[in-house]
């Protein structure tokens, strides 16, 4: 295949996905890493993409915000495997904080299947419905969120800090080691924050699509003490750079 197809194929994907890996066109167009890592150099010369850990990703920047019905569909298979694995680090009796957004969906239908015995908080008026039968389930109040079908603003902050939690799961929406824990509304920024300071251990659940995009909203810094959770998917280079700057990356069941 000629260089000039290979780039036409990465921007064509790109332009319909909003990024690419290096593995999933290396597989797709059957040439070795290496090319398509000078292709994506390449073409990130001329202005066409920006690159990131283990692919690239478009460059007028953040993909669009979409809504909470189609995200749910969005990775659903990557998200159930990474919600298997943060399952595993609830132990019963915990007192649990689950953030709201379409991962953290599949994590509670994970919880469903569980024999746990734990209470759980949460903003997400989903993950309240899916869980209320079988656990106890704190709903926080606030301002209530269509686009994420969750409850926000002063209220919502307010009320959650008056608890302590043995462990808090946070679902961002894009991060990476330089630009930290991203969001795309602005009302899930404060409740992210809030939910790390009152935990004992902090567990951020993101499929491999999000490492290295980036979102409207900065939550926080990537913090050392915390436990990153994504699917097996993840590029061999954004688990060394994790590892090289001391952040713990779990990528397969423990």
């Amino acid at each position: 295949m000629l260089a000039q197809q290979r780039y036409d194929f990465i921007l064509d994907a790109i332009k319909n996905t909003g990024s690419v890996t290096v593995t999933d066109i290396a597989a797709a167009l059957s040439v070795s890493i290496e090319t398509v890592r000078r292709d994506l150099i390449m073409l990130e010369t001329h202005g066409k993409l920006k690159r990131v850990f283990g692919g690239a990703v478009a460059i007028e920047g953040p993909k669009h915000f979409t809504s909470f019905e189609s995200r749910l569909d969005q990775n659903a298979d990557l998200k159930s495997e990474l919600s298997r694995y943060a399952v595993k680090m609830i132990d019963n009796g915990d007192i649990v904080a689950i953030e709201s957004g379409s991962t953290a969906v599949e994590m509670a239908k994970i919880l469903l299947k569980s024999d746990l015995d734990i209470t759980i908080i949460t903003q997400s008026n989903t993950v309240f419905n899916i869980l209320k039968e079988k656990f106890r389930v704190i709903l926080i109040g606030g301002e209530y969120y269509k686009e994420d079908d969750c409850f926000g603003g002063m209220l919502a902050e307010e009320f959650l800090r008056k608890f302590h939690v043995n462990k808090s799961f946070v679902f961002p929406s894009a991060l990476s080691v330089e630009n930290g824990i991203e969001s795309y509304l602005l009302t899930t920024v404060s409740i992210t924050r809030a939910l790390s300071q009152i935990a004992d251990k902090v567990f951020v659940l993101a499929d491999s699509d999000k490492f290295g995009a980036r979102a409207m909203y900065k939550s926080m810094d990537l913090d050392p003490e915390f436990i990153y959770i994504t699917d097996s998917r993840i590029s061999d280079e954004a688990k060394t750079t994790f590892a090289e700057n001391g952040f713990v990356l779990i990528t397969e069941e423990p």
